[in-house]
């Protein structure tokens, strides 16, 4: 199927994995930590899984994980200023005051980066599912083909 007759993009994608995601970061780290920190590491959790779910969101059936992506450069620097967003926003003082956010120990990041990668591994589950699918029918038409 050409590229530009493939359906439209369901909107918003598994927002419903993205947001528990980050409220059960909130959840656990609020048993954990003070609310503040929970709720820092929530914001953070739930932004970089939709930073990481953009890559996913590049191609319905590619996987995130091919080098097609390093092609669109634009995307690139795209993404490299909201992960220095993301960065800056708990860890520097005025926007701490702002946002009511605390700076995050290095700790605490890696939670919100291996929570955040739950939108990919989701991802990636669909677009197997649906490469399977894709390439299922072909199969049964070739084996009828060939009989």
């Amino acid at each position: 199927m050409p590229r530009s007759a493939s359906p439209p993009r369901r909107r918003g994608g598994p927002l419903l994995l993205r947001l528990p995601v980050a409220v059960g970061v909130i959840a656990w780290a609020d048993h954990h930590y003070d609310t503040t920190t929970a709720r820092t590491m929530g914001m953070t959790s739930f932004a970089l899984a939709n930073l990481l779910y953009s890559f996913c969101e590049r191609d319905q059936l590619q996987s995130v994980f091919s080098l097609d992506v390093l092609r669109d450069r634009k995307f690139l620097y795209f993404s490299g200023a909201s992960l220095l967003a993301i960065i800056i926003a708990p860890q520097l003082d005025l926007l701490n005051r702002i946002l009511e956010t605390v700076p995050l120990t290095l700790h605490q990041w890696l939670i919100c980066i291996v929570a955040a990668f739950a939108a990919v591994l989701a991802s990636e589950i669909r677009k197997a599912i649906l490469r399977h699918r894709e390439h299922a029918p072909a199969a049964i038409d070739a084996a009828e083909v060939a009989s």
